[in-house]
């Protein structure tokens, strides 16, 4: 099932990334002749937006960053690790990354630091509901991590993400970004004893 993730929050215009999608498969079929029901059509790809004619699920926006706290939950519970001693470092800043953040906060999870393809920011105090929701604003734009960091107090840019990993203190990673962000060049930059979710 193809699911878009980097570079598709958003709208293009007037209309949601991966709702296009959906018409540009359906044009597709349609060019080479091949009949499909509308339901079948829609079911090929994951988050649409949830109405009639797009057919996706409300709760498509939070399920994947839900799932991976839930876990984290669970995890932490199994190892005796209190929540509020976690420090969670994101590799990502998109549509699972921001969700699964949000929820952590709620959860008293301290969430310190977020890259995503331009840039890498660090709050040694913890971003906050309001910085979440201000960063996915500036993200649907196509801003940058760093374009919200330069307007905030206690918010550091930083040159790559071998810096936060070894500045941040985090005891958690959230690889919620693209594929071999961990691999033979680094993997002996990251600090031991971490979990890295994945």
């Amino acid at each position: 099932v193809p699911a878009g993730d980097i570079g598709t929050t958003g709208t293009t215009d007037g209309k949601s990334i991966l709702d296009g999608f959906v018409d540009g498969y359906e044009k597709a079929l349609k060019d080479q002749k091949i009949k499909m029901p509308r339901h079948l059509l829609v079911a090929v790809i994951t988050g649409k937006t949830a109405n009639k004619q797009y057919q996706g699920h409300p709760a498509r926006a939070t399920a994947t960053g839900f799932g991976t706290v839930e876990a984290l939950k669970v995890w932490a519970e199994s190892k005796r690790k209190k929540l509020v001693d976690l420090k969670v470092v994101f590799d990502g800043a998109g549509n699972a990354a921001l969700p699964a953040a949000k929820f952590l906060v709620s959860c008293g999870i301290k969430v310190v630091g977020m890259t995503d393809s331009r840039s890498v920011i660090l709050k040694l105090g913890g971003l906050n509901q309001g910085d979440l929701v201000e960063i996915g604003e500036i993200k649907s734009k196509r801003g940058s991590l760093a374009d919200w960091a330069k307007k905030e107090k206690g918010v550091k840019i930083l040159p790559d993400k071998v810096k936060l990993w070894q500045t941040s203190g985090m005891n958690v990673l959230f690889v919620s970004s693209d594929a071999m962000i961990i691999n033979a060049s680094n993997v002996d930059k990251l600090p031991g004893n971490i979990l890295i979710v994945d």
